[in-house]
């Protein structure tokens, strides 16, 4: 799908991969051919997500790396977490588990997301992924001040919660000199 939001081009695609291999090479070609009918001479932030049906292995699938390089698209929850073992797929018997879902995004578009997850779904084998993009517009703030919501102070879990949290926050935070930041 093709979109303007806030003044910039994007070009959202959401894939079901085969899970042939065969099968799964001749959608992927059909896909970089699709992208770059819509993409030639435009300025899309390209955003794909769904299931690839594959794990994104350098060594093993060169054909959806080769996808990425073409269009400068990156894992973003990858980038996000690099460290992170999380799974999008599992099967019961024999238990296994891959992630094989993804967002990818131009590269140049990482400032643009706020935050990439997976998530448990109901009544799947696969996990959900979501994408949080940032407002495009970025609003300018000039210098104000805080206000309380007074409506709270009527609110016994709020009371409770603050009441709870404010003693754990000063240990937390004892170190720090500047008590304005508390």
């Amino acid at each position: 799908m093709e979109a303007e939001v806030q003044d910039s081009l994007f070009l959202f695609v959401n894939i079901y991969a085969p899970n042939k291999v065969q099968d799964r090479c001749r959608f992927f070609e059909n896909l970089n051919k699709n992208i770059e009918h819509f993409a030639v001479n435009k300025e899309h932030r390209i955003i794909v997500g769904g299931d690839f049906n594959v794990t994104l292995d350098s060594d093993l699938d060169f054909q959806i790396q080769d996808f990425c390089l073409d269009f400068d698209l990156v894992d973003i929850w990858r980038i996000r977490n690099p460290e992170c073992k999380r799974f999008t797929w599992r099967q019961k018997n024999p238990f296994i588990q891959r992630r094989l879902d993804y967002w990818l995004i131009n590269d140049s578009s990482q400032d643009d997301i706020e935050k990439s997850d997976i998530i448990p779904s109901i009544n799947s084998d696969h996990s959900a992924i979501f994408l949080h993009l940032n407002s495009l517009d970025k609003p300018e703030y000039g210098p104000s001040f805080w206000k309380f919501n007074a409506s709270l102070i009527d609110d016994d879990d709020f009371v409770t919660l603050i009441n709870e949290s404010v003693p754990m926050w000063l240990k937390e935070f004892e170190e720090v000199t500047d008590k304005r930041l508390l």
